[in-house]
Order: C-alpha cells, then sequence, then structure tokens
C-alpha cells in the first residue's frame, strides 16, 4: 500500500537538488502522518513526483513498487518563495502528482484528499510529540515529552515538560538538524530521568551523543 510521498529535482546541480529534498519534507511528512493508505494500491508503496523543466515522458512508470512521474514547471524557482509559498507548492506539486496516478490505476482520490485537507486545517504547521514519554519517577503528576518541529529549512527538537492537564510548563531545545526524516531520526533512541529534575534524551545505538535538560526546581512538587 501507498505509504510515502516524495518530491525531486533531478536536473538541478546536486546539492541544490538535495536542499530541494529537504525543503519539501516537511510538508510531505505531514501528509503522510495524517493519510490512510488504501488497500487498492496493493504493492506499490511510493509515489516519486520529480520536477523538471521539461518532461520527457507523460505515463506512470511502476519502479518496483514506487510509481515515478514527471510534472513540468521551474524547480529553481522554488527557492524563490517564501516559507509559507514554499510549503504551499510543495502540496500543490504532490497533490498534481497523486491525481495523475489516481487517474492511471483508476484508484479512490479521497484518501489523499482527506489528507490533503488536513494539512491546509493545520496550515501547514508540522508539530508533533514523540509517542515515548517518562513520568516523573516521584509521582505521575508531571511528564517528560520530546517535542518537534519539523519546518522548512530545519528540524528543531526539544526536551519538555508539561503535568497530568497538558499544560507545558517549561520547553528546551536541544536539537537543530536537516529537516529529513532520515537524517534526525537517530535521535528518538531512549528518554529517561537520570535524578529528580534532570531528563536525558539517547539517539539510537548507532548514533553518537545525548541530550540533558534539568528543570527549574519550581515545577516541582514539594
Amino acid at each position: 500500500m501507498i505509504r510515502q510521498f516524495g518530491l525531486y529535482a533531478p536536473k538541478l546541480e546536486w546539492w541544490t537538488s538535495h536542499r530541494f529534498v529537504n525543503e519539501t519534507r516537511s510538508v510531505l511528512a505531514l501528509f503522510q502522518r495524517h493519510f490512510t493508505p488504501p488497500r487498492e494500491s496493493g504493492k506499490a508503496w511510493k509515489i516519486s513526483v520529480f520536477i523538471v523543466p521539461q518532461p520527457k515522458r507523460q505515463n506512470v512508470l511502476d519502479m518496483l513498487g514506487c510509481l515515478e512521474l514527471q510534472i513540468k514547471d521551474d524547480p529553481l524557482a522554488f527557492f524563490e518563495l517564501s516559507a509559507y509559498e514554499k510549503k504551499h507548492k510543495a502540496l500543490n506539486w504532490l497533490f498534481r502528482g497523486i491525481e495523475i496516478v489516481t487517474r492511471a490505476y483508476g484508484w479512490d482520490i479521497e484518501p489523499y484528499e482527506k489528507a490533503r485537507q488536513a494539512v491546509l486545517d493545520l496550515n501547514f504547521v508540522n508539530q508533533w510529540t514523540w509517542r515515548k514519554r517518562v513520568w516523573w519517577r516521584n509521582g505521575r503528576r508531571l511528564v517528560a515529552e520530546v517535542f518537534v518541529e519539523h519546518e522548512i529549512e530545519e528540524i528543531r527538537i526539544y526536551i519538555q515538560l508539561r503535568n497530568r492537564s497538558k499544560e507545558i510548563l517549561d520547553r528546551v531545545l536541544v536539537v537543530t538538524d536537516m529537516p529529513d526524516e532520515f537524517v534526525f531520526d537517530k535521535y528518538f533512541g531512549a528518554l529517561q530521568w537520570i535524578n529528580d529534575t534532570t531528563v536525558k534524551l539517547s539517539p539510537k545505538s548507532w548514533a553518537e551523543g545525548s541530550w540533558s535538560v534539568t528543570f527549574d526546581q519550581r515545577h516541582f512538587p514539594q
């Protein structure tokens, strides 16, 4: 089933093409998170949309389950847009590609439209909390979490403290990196209290480093 989406600009220089992919990931990741894969897509697992000045083909190619197609546009003009305009452009390109694929295969476009509408309803704000969280070890009145802001130019990862009423008591930035899930996924290894006021985020076993935050004592019940 279709679970992934990609936008690419293969005719640009390598670094510019890499930047193009990075700066479209925020929107595509948000779309994917709100997309329910339809069973009718079968063994196909990804839709890849290539933005090129002069398309060489009109049809959709099935590359071992990755469905590839070309759309005519100027990818360089993307970099002249504001961050908000880039988000709109990326969603527009993605959905143009989805429309071509769904027509070609006779698929229902509604699941894709629902994900698109979710992105619009959120005004392109891609923020989320990591599913792993740790309750304060002196009682379940406080919890530490990892909060993520996935933006056009970077990913920002915070460690935050909240109470049972979901009120954020403190939030501290610990990592910034490229906005590509394949890059920043390494940071999500383990989260733990190392004393009564300090929380540590450790990366996955193959990555280096760790990040600790000591919250102000005033946040903790006496």
